[in-house]
């Protein structure tokens, strides 16, 4: 627009300096005569209220209604004939009916239609196939209502489809904002106003009726909730009595006559909790485009960037897509900031006061948006909806009846209750779920839940809420449990434990003690441990101030809490005292099945440190030969087995493993968890990675492929972090597979989102694939030297690394090889020295082999003097290790090692004799990693020999 002037008929009014001119000649009119054309000339054709007249001429002041008329007078005589495009509308205020054009265009006004609607000041961002499927229900429908919650943008998209249908209407377009009208009464009036309709007579639907007969336009009535019935029975009329004019509503409410076609307005795209939350993740979500283009307005050089972006994410997440409220968070960036409005969000919804001008009163503020639907509600429906805000998310009728009800409440006035706020928008419904699904936005969730109510009836919902869930755990049948398809449910109920523990913990401890041992098994499915370890550590304290506490009731708490130790790293614990004081606990309370618990604890933390367990061992076999369990026998040949992978007897620990799987194909899912996680398929796991030890590698691989899909099927974090990390990334980075290794690593990245100390693996397995991107050529050694960097702080400074028991030292051992390709000679070892302290006894191949190899290989690439010799002692101890216990793979690396030094030094015939004793135990093994370098060394040795032989019969033939 090249000028601000607005043109209506001889005068021209300047906006910017509020100054009117008739031809060439400036028109003398007070200040407030011209604030008040200046609001009237702004909405050309709306009603413009007596207080917003009042609030732009007389800001701050009351003054008697008189002085408005004065000034209006004074506006008609100085417009002259144009004076009557100020109409008066009766006790409401006044409009602008004449044509205007915006600076030079005022021959374009003349030929305009005569009902135009206002544009939208801006773009509707995500809005497309809204508006298209709303004009689309327009040409096969007379009545349509856009439905939807407060702030959603129910009029930015019936002001787009009336901009696109503008030319479908021979008589144009007419906008009714009934939101500024009270009562019922008002309606007629002003919807007779905004036709032009005037007669002087009172107004009335037959008026209406006679003004429009005749003509072709489509009637927009905007935010009808609060005068729904009066707009009901007019819609009604004129469906019936009109043949060409259409109609578009925009409601909380539905106005339920016949024909009417509804369609219910969804919040804008929000970015998944599963997104991983970089910059470019998320800036396709419209409502991060929209919460984004609305800082720019204030911070126009605004850009997301990674580290911001789980934040903005988040922000859109809580604030549910609602335009509105994105518009009012991003407004204020500029002053708070996108940390200090996410922290906000903590506080019942810091947001809600915010506010901003230039808008009708109803949007500007969440708290005046919701307050406009929550004041329209019966005081049964307000009650209602303050109970439901104990919900942290979806729930069922059954659950809401479980929740709500109170004084002169029941059942059926609850379900009824439930579908009045579902039809005033003020509830979501997922008709997909099945049963269907209730949910407070999380704006409205935060008013209710600050919403004044009856002394004692929030208290009362939040038991009734704790108690529903507490039942429904206690019913929970985990032999029935279906992780895939059940598990969208129970994350669900993860957030209402949450929700429902936080209260009781503060207002009933007996009961937060029952909920806490009740989603044990809860956290357990979901690997949620790290949430559960909380409320576990304060169960164990209630309990442990409780000198009335029962026995039983005090060992199940401690159990369950150091149990989870064994699943989650938690700092400040004595782990070992703990575990020792649950299994005296155990027995003081005689409870076998708690002993059975606390002594697999006990076990596993006595294996990572690499003490005995004998003694623990004698105990649970005693204990689980008196289950009537058949699984449960079987749990002393497992933890037989996996003592035997510690300590390097991998023959022995296959063969108990494959006995195990073979006697236990089904382990009952109702306590599996509690002796860890899918026990069948981490001992098909740990099989994997053994046969892959004694040197059956494709097989190996191939199984681990298999274990991947089918823990990624069951849908268990913790457990397909076991096969990637504990199996499947350790031996495709051995075979030097890059593309399959750095596929696995995605998916345990994207799993380490839900789980922080996971994350350690993934930047140890990061830098190990980088070392072996190296080797190939693929990265430079800046790179490396990197990855070195991070995979020794990650060993360093993260403590959950070393509850990964045998995996800790294989880390170790791929720093020190990390540290030879950098010739970092003092730092192999040093690295090694420490892999050393985690040798069981004289034997144990995987510690004592790996050190003597990669020691030798560090002496071969330093070759000080007698380095050469002392490398070849090393890599036969390495061989003698291995050998003993049948690590063919062991020995096969480092026979190559050892063959190579025989070649560098001379000694090709040796050399050769390594690798064919080597082939010889081949036997069924093949593709093994290395095998070309073998071949390779073969054949120089060959080449080699046969120069030796010739050069030693030279001078006897001679």
């Amino acid at each position: 627009m090249s000028t601000p002037d607005a043109v209506f008929g001889p005068f021209r009014f300047n906006r910017v300096r509020r100054v009117l001119i008739k031809g060439e000649v400036p028109v003398q009119l007070g200040a407030r005569a011209l604030a008040i054309l200046s609001a009237l000339i702004e909405t050309p054709g709306q009603l413009v209220t007596k207080g917003e007249l009042f609030e732009k001429a007389w800001p701050g002041l009351t003054v008697d209604e008189a002085n408005l008329k004065v000034q209006i007078s004074g506006l008609r005589k100085a417009l002259g004939d144009e004076g009557n495009f100020i109409r008066a509308e009766a006790s409401l205020g006044y409009r602008f009916i004449g044509d205007i054009a915006f600076g030079h265009r005022y021959r374009e006004a003349s030929a305009r239609r005569r009902f135009r609607a206002p544009q939208n000041l801006t773009t509707p961002i995500g809005r497309d196939e809204v508006t298209s499927g709303v004009c689309e229900l327009l040409n096969k429908n007379r009545l349509v209502t856009i439905l939807g919650t407060g702030g959603i943008g129910k009029t930015t998209v019936a002001l787009a489809v009336a901009r696109k249908l503008a030319d479908s209407y021979a008589d144009g377009i007419c906008f009714v904002d009934l939101g500024r009208i009270v009562h019922q009464d008002q309606v007629i009036a002003a919807i007779k106003g905004s036709l032009d309709l005037h007669d002087g007579e009172e107004a009335s639907v037959e008026q209406i009726l006679l003004g429009i007969h005749g003509r072709q336009l489509l009637l927009i009535l905007d935010c009808c909730e609060h005068v729904i019935e009066n707009v009901a029975l007019l819609a009604e009329r004129l469906l019936a009595e009109t043949n060409n004019i259409q109609i578009l509503v925009t409601s909380r409410e539905s106005l339920r006559v016949a024909g009417e076609v509804i369609w219910r307005l969804e919040p804008l795209e929000i970015p998944p909790l599963s997104l991983q939350g970089t910059a470019s993740d998320i800036d396709g979500y419209s409502s991060v485009q929209l919460f984004m283009r609305t800082v720019r307005q204030t911070i126009d050089d605004f850009l997301i960037t990674d580290e911001s972006a789980v934040s903005v994410a988040e922000i859109c997440r809580r604030l549910d897509g609602i335009p509105l409220a994105l518009e009012l968070a991003a407004s204020v960036v500029d002053v708070l900031g996108i940390e200090e409005i996410r922290r906000g969000l903590d506080q019942r919804f810091a947001l809600f006061d915010l506010d901003r001008r230039a808008v009708i009163p109803r949007h500007r503020s969440m708290g005046a948006t919701i307050d406009w639907s929550y004041n329209q509600l019966s005081p049964r429906l307000q009650a209602v909806i303050r109970r439901l805000a104990c919900f942290a998310g979806p729930f069922t009728v059954d659950a809401a009846i479980s929740v709500a009800p109170g004084e002169g409440m029941n059942a059926q006035s609850v379900r009824n209750a439930i579908v009045e706020l579902v039809n005033k928008s003020l509830l979501s419904l997922n008709h997909q779920a099945d049963p269907h699904e209730y949910r407070l936005l999380e704006t409205t969730r935060a008013y209710a839940s600050q919403a004044q109510g009856p002394f004692g009836e929030r208290e009362l919902a939040r038991e009734n809420h704790a108690q529903y869930f507490l039942s429904l755990l206690e019913r929970q049948n985990w032999d029935d449990y279906e992780p895939v398809l059940g598990r969208a449910k129970m994350q669900g109920c993860l957030e209402e434990v949450r929700a429902a523990l936080d209260w009781a913990f503060e207002f009933n401890g007996p009961l937060a003690v029952r909920l806490t041992l009740a989603a044990e098994r809860l956290w357990l499915e979901l690997t949620s441990l790290s949430q559960g370890i909380h409320y576990l550590g304060l169960a164990m304290r209630k309990v442990n101030a409780d000198p009335d506490a029962d026995v039983a009731l005090r060992a199940r708490v401690l159990v369950s809490y150091v149990s989870s130790q064994s699943h989650i790293l938690v700092s400040g614990i004595d782990e070992g005292s703990l575990v020792e004081q649950a299994w005296r606990a155990a027995q003081t309370a005689k409870d076998e099945f708690l002993q059975l618990r606390a002594l697999y604890a006990l076990i596993d933390s006595l294996n990572i440190a690499r003490r005995p367990i004998q003694y623990e061992l004698d105990a649970f076999r005693v204990l689980a030969a008196r289950s009537d369990d058949p699984a449960i026998q079987q749990l002393p040949l497992l933890i037989s087995a996996y003592y035997d992978v510690e300590h390097s007897e991998i023959v022995s620990s296959v063969n108990k493993l494959e006995t195990f799987l073979a006697n236990c194909v089904y382990f009952p899912r109702k306590y599996y968890l509690y002796f860890g996680n899918s026990l069948t398929l981490y001992s098909e796991v740990t099989v994997s990675l053994m046969r892959y030890w004694l040197g059956y590698c494709e097989q190996a691989r191939t199984a681990l492929a298999f274990l991947v899909e089918s823990a990624e099927y069951r849908a268990n974090s913790s457990t397909l972090c076991f096969v990637l990390a504990h199996g499947a990334l350790l031996c495709e980075l051995h075979s030097g597979d890059v593309d399959i290794a750095s596929g696995y690593l995605q998916k345990l990245e994207k799993i380490a989102a839900f789980y922080k100390p996971w994350n350690a693996l993934v930047v140890s397995y990061r830098a190990i694939l980088t070392k072996e991107e190296y080797k190939k050529q693929i990265v430079s050694e800046s790179d490396l030297r990197a990855a070195e960097h991070s995979l020794s702080k990650e060993l360093k400074t993260e403590p959950f690394l070393k509850k990964q028991g045998g995996l800790f030292p294989i880390l170790l051992f791929e720093l020190a090889e990390t540290r030879l390709f950098l010739r970092d000679f003092d730092g192999v070892l040093e690295t090694l020295q420490e892999a050393m302290t985690y040798c069981t006894n004289d034997q144990d191949a995987r510690i004592i082999g790996e050190h003597e190899r990669i020691l030798a290989q560090t002496l071969v690439a330093r070759n000080e003097p007698g380095d050469l010799d002392a490398a070849g002692v090393h890599f036969r101890r390495s061989i003698e290790v291995a050998r003993f216990r049948s690590l063919y793979l062991y020995e096969f690396e480092a026979t190559l090692g050892l063959a190579e030094l025989e070649l560098a030094t001379g000694r090709p015939i040796v050399a050769g004799e390594l690798i064919t004793q080597l082939l010889d135990c081949l036997e069924d093994r093949d593709q093994l990693p290395g095998m070309d370098r073998a071949q390779d060394i073969l054949h120089r040795a060959s080449i080699a020999g046969t120069r030796e032989l010739y050069d030693t019969a030279a001078p006897a033939s001679g």
